[in-house]
């Protein structure tokens, strides 16, 4: 339920802040607070993008969408698989 309910608050506070909304925003952010040790997906999809991305950023085209993808993974994960 934790999963959900942060999934679902994520992209929400990113619109509010977006479309000015700072109500929105806030309310978002503080009910985010509370679930900031939640992990929206599971460890194991957290590596299998890790070594995805990794693969591509070898492709210099791919580059920026690695980087990107990369800094989404959570820091225990990332630093535990590199």
């Amino acid at each position: 339920m934790k999963r959900l309910k942060k999934a679902i608050l994520l992209p929400l506070r990113y619109t509010a802040h977006r479309w000015n909304r700072l109500r929105t925003y806030y309310w978002a952010d503080n009910k985010l607070h509370e679930l900031r040790s939640v992990y929206v997906m599971p460890t194991f999809y957290y590596r299998w993008l890790y070594q995805t991305s990794m693969r591509l950023a070898e492709t210099r085209r791919f580059k920026r969408l690695a980087d990107r993808a990369i800094h989404t993974i959570p820091y225990h994960v990332r630093f535990h698989v590199a």
